[in-house]
C-alpha cells in the first residue's frame, strides 16, 4: 500500500503538504465557479505523522492565507487514533484551526478507541460513520444499533454525523429516517475527476450557502473525487444540513461522465 510505504520512508509530511496545497487550489477554483458563499469546503485526510508534526496548525493557517482562503473553506479529517495521544497537545493543535473556522471531523468513527471524553472536550465538529457499519443497514441488527447510537450520540453532543459508503437506496432511506446529517457514497455520486466534479457542481440547483464538504483524502493524486451529499429535509427555519424529519433525498444529476477507477474516495487534482 502507498501510505504505509510513504510512512516507512518518512515521506508523509512533504506529501501531506503537497496534498493540502493542491486541495486549496481546487477550493479556489470552486469559489471562483460558484461564488464564495455557495462553494463547499474541501475536506483533507491527515496522517498521524502529519498531525503530530511541530507547527502543523501554523502551516495550515499560512497555506490558507497564501491562497486567500478563509478557514471555512477547509475541513480536516482525523482518525480516532490521532485523538488518543496527549489530550492537551491535541487540543493545542486543533484550537487555532477551529478559531479561524476550519471544520474538524473524526473519520471512520466506530473503528478505533476514541474516549467519549475526547468527543466532549476537543473542538470536534463532525463524526463520519465508518462504511463497515453503514454496509449492514438496514438489515443487520448489530449495524443498525451501532449506527443509530452514533447518530444519537452526535446529535446529543451537537456534532454533525456523516454516513460513509452509502451504496443502496435502502441505506439512504434508513439513514435519512434516523436523522443522519449527510450521506457519502457511490449511490449518490460515482467517483469523478476534478473537472467533472466542477461541471456537476455548477449544474446543481442553488443551495443554502453552508454547503457540505467534498473530501480529498491523503494520496489524492492517485484517483478520483467522491463528494458527500447532505440529506436534505424540511424544517421550520432554513438551515443546512437539514433536521430530523425524513423525506427522500434525490441524487443530483451527473452532468459529465465519471471514469471508473479503483477507490471511490480518491481524487484526481488538476495541475
Amino acid at each position: 500500500d502507498f501510505v504505509p510505504l510513504a510512512e516507512a520512508r518518512r515521506l508523509m509530511r512533504p506529501i501531506g503538504r503537497w496534498v493540502l496545497q493542491e486541495a486549496l487550489r481546487e477550493a479556489v477554483r470552486w469559489r471562483a465557479l460558484l461564488g464564495a458563499d455557495a462553494a463547499p469546503p474541501v475536506a483533507v485526510n491527515l496522517s498521524t505523522d502529519e498531525f503530530s508534526a511541530p507547527g502543523y496548525a501554523e502551516g495550515v493557517i499560512q497555506a490558507l492565507a497564501a491562497h486567500g482562503l478563509p478557514g471555512e473553506a477547509l475541513e480536516i479529517e482525523l482518525t480516532e487514533r490521532m485523538l488518543m495521544d496527549d489530550l492537551a497537545e491535541v487540543r493545542r493543535t486543533l484550537e487555532p484551526l477551529r478559531a479561524i473556522g476550519v471544520r474538524i471531523s473524526v473519520d471512520d468513527f466506530g473503528t478505533g478507541y476514541t474516549s467519549l471524553a475526547h468527543l466532549r472536550d476537543l473542538p470536534i465538529d463532525r463524526l463520519k460513520v465508518d462504511r463497515s457499519f453503514v454496509a449492514g443497514v438496514p438489515d443487520h441488527p448489530g449495524s443498525v444499533a451501532i449506527v443509530r447510537a452514533i447518530v444519537q450520540l452526535g446529535g446529543a453532543l451537537g456534532l454533525q454525523v456523516i454516513a460513509e459508503g452509502v451504496e443502496t437506496e435502502a441505506q439512504r432511506d434508513w439513514l435519512v429516517a434516523q436523522g443522519c446529517d449527510e450521506l457519502q457514497g457511490e449511490w449518490l455520486l460515482p467517483p469523478c475527476s476534478g473537472q467533472a466534479l466542477r461541471t456537476w457542481m455548477a449544474a446543481r440547483p442553488a443551495r443554502h450557502p453552508a454547503q457540505p464538504p467534498v473530501s480529498l483524502p491523503l494520496g489524492a493524486f492517485t484517483g478520483r473525487c467522491h463528494p458527500s451529499i447532505s440529506a436534505w429535509r424540511p424544517r421550520p427555519t432554513a438551515s443546512f444540513p437539514g433536521g430530523t424529519s425524513s423525506v427522500m433525498v434525490e441524487p443530483p444529476p451527473i452532468v459529465a461522465p465519471a471514469p471508473t477507477v479503483t477507490g471511490a474516495t480518491r481524487t484526481q487534482l488538476e495541475p
